[in-house]
């Protein structure tokens, strides 16, 4: 069954047996919460399932108790809502406040396929009658604090009883988003957050066969399978999701945006949705098959006009500038300068030729090219872009109000150091100052606009000083 029709049947439920208005809008305020806060930055290839795969009931028994669960519980990368446990909730299942609420509360977790997937700390729920259930928190960037205290007896997910031994290429690593502006709405699509309990929704238009449908402004940002409301094969008229069985077999499968420069799998291809936007998704590295009806092939012209890097960044295992989208300089008005801070041998996942260079501001080790040129240089000790208990940058961007745990919006956007007394061209209006290497003497510029990015990362613009 689809999300909402799943509430329209527990809200019937609800009225048949009694209950009060006060528990039927709570219970429906946790299945819109748990749908917005549910964004999808699972491991790659590491796909999270739901309900619709895993039959999940709408009722969970929880320290002996049976109650109500929101019908998207565990379907996506995120932090639940939990009605049913003390340690999360009031009696009355509203979320108690941050600092009353255990850890594992707050740790983003979801449902996982231990047949498909490599993570090997998933564990069998005791939340559910339905066997062969699996769940994990390090699939999401979580850490799971629950299983010690109350799950502790559970079984670890064992590949003994899959049919095969199924493995995800591991060929497009960095998953993208829709890049599609968002706006405030109160569709059921809204990817809603929380405050309090009160409901704030963002929503994306697509374009499909020249009608503009709402969409969740997560949609397509990591392995997941997303809804598709503007699709007939998917959805009613009105947007509202088809049941299961009724579905087109595309429908149900997951899949992810991805960055056309580095991945190599061999079902990309160029997304429609969001048309003339250049976007690429791939059903293949998220483990299913693409069988969407009209997918386009990919085609040469379409990934010359993503820009990626020319040349391409020198080699390393993490490269910088990245292999990105619209990184390629093109009518860039100013030059762009060097750092002038001594390369240092280096044999960080980032060094560029086993070269870095040291930065003052946190202080540590970057890139050695770093900001001498236009594109999407690597932020390594930045919490915004990377995971600093790895190492490695976000797996997926931060969309449909998600701030933690992905890549803020600056992450992804290029640009270069360049010097304020030279850079006069009136379309350069960005030129801030950068901190980076400042107790070093180095006295820096930057401009994202050179490169054709859009700074998001300034907060107030600095003066210029052009002595």
């Amino acid at each position: 069954r689809s999300f909402w029709l799943d509430v329209q049947v527990l809200s019937l439920e609800l009225v048949a047996s009694g209950a009060s208005t006060m528990t039927l809008f709570v219970t429906l305020l946790f299945a819109y919460s748990s749908l917005g806060a549910s964004v999808n930055v699972a491991v790659p290839g590491c796909a999270c399932i739901g309900h619709q795969q895993a039959h999940v009931h709408l009722n969970g028994t929880i320290s002996s108790k049976l109650g109500p669960y929101p019908a998207t519980y565990g379907m996506t990368c995120a932090a639940h809502a939990e009605p049913g446990s003390s340690a999360c909730s009031f009696e009355n299942g509203s979320a108690k406040p941050a600092n009353q609420q255990e850890s594992w509360c707050m740790n983003p977790w979801c449902y996982v396929d231990p047949c498909t997937c490599n993570v090997a700390e998933a564990k069998s729920t005791s939340y559910f009658e339905t066997p062969d259930l699996f769940y994990s928190y390090a699939n999401c960037g979580g850490q799971d604090t629950y299983t010690e205290k109350y799950n502790a007896n559970s079984g670890v997910a064992s590949k003994a009883n899959c049919a095969v031994n199924f493995s995800i290429p591991q060929l497009c690593p960095i998953k993208m988003d829709s890049e599609a502006e968002t706006y405030d709405c109160s569709s059921p699509w809204a990817s809603v957050g929380q405050s309090d309990w009160g409901v704030m929704g963002k929503c994306v238009l697509a374009n499909v066969s020249g009608k503009r449908p709402v969409y969740p402004a997560n949609y397509g940002a990591g392995c997941g399978i997303h809804p598709e409301p503007g699709f007939s094969a998917c959805a009613y008229d009105n947007g509202t999701l088809k049941p299961t069985d009724e579905q087109a077999g595309w429908c149900k499968k997951p899949w992810a945006y991805v960055n056309p420069c580095d991945c190599t799998i061999n079902d990309m291809a160029r997304s429609m949705t969001f048309y003339p936007k250049l976007i690429f998704y791939s059903y293949g590295a998220c483990g299913a098959t693409d069988e969407f009806p009209t997918s386009v092939p990919k085609k040469q012209e379409d990934l010359a006009d993503a820009n990626c890097p020319s040349p391409a960044p020198p080699p390393a295992e993490l490269q910088s500038p990245r292999n990105w989208p619209r990184s390629k300089p093109v009518d860039q008005k100013c030059q762009c300068v060097k750092t002038g801070m001594p390369p240092l041998d280096c044999k960080l996942k980032y060094a560029q030729d086993g070269k870095c260079v040291n930065t003052t501001k946190f202080p540590g080790l970057y890139p050695a090219n770093y900001g001498e040129s236009c594109g999407v240089h690597l932020d390594p000790l930045h919490p915004d872009c990377f995971d600093l208990s790895n190492g490695l940058p976000w797996s997926a961007p931060c969309t449909g109000g998600l701030t933690s745990g992905c890549r803020k919006g600056w992450c992804d956007q290029p640009w270069c150091y360049v010097d304020p007394c030279t850079c006069n061209d009136p379309s350069i209006m960005d030129i801030s100052y950068s901190n980076y290497f400042e107790e070093a003497g180095a006295k820096l510029y930057y401009s994202y606009s050179n490169c054709k990015g859009t700074d998001t990362y300034t907060a107030t613009p600095s003066s210029l000083d052009r002595r």
